[in-house]
């Protein structure tokens, strides 16, 4: 039996979503932006999992137990500053391996992920800088400073997911921007191109790295460029020969992208990351975004994704294994 210690931390928003709480303070579960279900891909007849939080408001001195290999599930720079850091501090007196340390976790913005792999041959990387504008006035402005035109994407640094991105084709799109609070938080902007394929339809797939070594995880196709879990019922769940396609990418994925996840890792040697991307006809690798934020596994797998889902698993935990040893 393998001891894993798993660490999870709070955002420097101190905020939590509550999704099970029965008035027994040991049963409360909650969910902290910015933390991956890491411990979801670890076999429970084959670890014991120890599970300790950081960050907060008031950060409290932690003494680590013992452990065969510690994971850190904080993803997110952006969201988890404070927890990151105080890992990376408790981590110098831990002898233990550690899975995605701290100072690599914090090289996966989405900036310096542009910086990182802009030159990689193979990779197409959406210019992406970020700004801090006081005012929606001030946006243009930025936008040109840093060497950005229309059409692009903008969105609030820490957000993942399709919901809160806005695309700015022109100008008069600028009022769709005044949703976003102008207060001082940091904001991305990515240069957007349209990656329609010939058959009219946006493909985004999913690639898990661990340990250098790439597996599939899915691929969504829609008619719309902003594709995210949801998207999968508009054509996918109906259509038998785009599910075809998927399988087919689960079972046969393109022997280029082995090349493309080794030449990321050797920039990046992440234990585990995932990357949204589209391929393009081409064969370069159009990276959406790439981190240790992606959720790879779903709570209950279905048909035909239960394979390559247990392939991830088996990986991770073959990893827990070998750095262990």
């Amino acid at each position: 039996m393998l001891n894993v210690l798993n660490l999870i931390g709070a955002p420097d928003s101190s905020h939590a979503t509550v999704v099970w709480n029965n008035g027994n303070p040991r049963d409360l579960k909650v969910i902290f932006e910015g933390t991956n279900t890491l411990a979801m891909l670890m076999k429970p007849e084959k670890m014991a999992v120890t599970t300790a939080t950081f960050g907060g408001r008031r950060p409290q001195q932690i003494t680590l137990p013992p452990a065969d290999v510690v994971v850190n599930s904080v993803c997110d720079p952006d969201t988890n500053t404070n927890a990151l850091l105080q890992i990376g501090e408790t981590l110098k007196h831990c002898s233990a391996p550690v899975i995605n340390p701290p100072e690599l976790t914090f090289a996966t913005t989405r900036d310096r992920i542009y910086t990182l792999l802009k030159d990689t041959p193979g990779l197409m990387m959406p210019k992406t800088v970020r700004i801090t504008p006081h005012r929606l006035s001030e946006v243009p402005e930025l936008i040109s400073e840093n060497g950005l035109d229309y059409p692009y994407i903008f969105r609030s640094a820490g957000e993942h997911g399709g919901g809160g991105m806005v695309l700015v084709e022109r100008e008069a799109d600028l009022p769709k921007l005044e949703r976003f609070a102008f207060d001082g938080r940091d904001f991305y902007a990515i240069a957007f191109y349209d990656f329609r394929d010939a058959d009219g339809l946006y493909r985004k797939y999913r690639l898990v790295v661990i340990d250098g070594k790439l597996y599939p995880r899915h691929l969504i196709a829609s008619t719309s460029w902003n594709i995210h879990a949801e998207s999968r019922k508009e054509l996918m769940e109906k259509d038998e020969t785009l599910q075809n396609a998927e399988k087919a990418f689960h079972e046969h994925p393109p022997a280029f992208l082995k090349d493309y996840a080794e030449r990321i890792y050797e920039k990046l040697p992440l234990d585990f990351f995932g990357i949204d991307c589209h391929i393009t006809p081409q064969n370069e690798l159009f990276i959406f975004e790439l981190n240790t934020c992606m959720r790879v596994i779903a709570d209950k797998p279905t048909g035909y994704h239960i394979p390559p889902t247990e392939r991830i698993k088996s990986a991770f935990s073959d990893l827990l294994a070998a750095k262990a040893r």
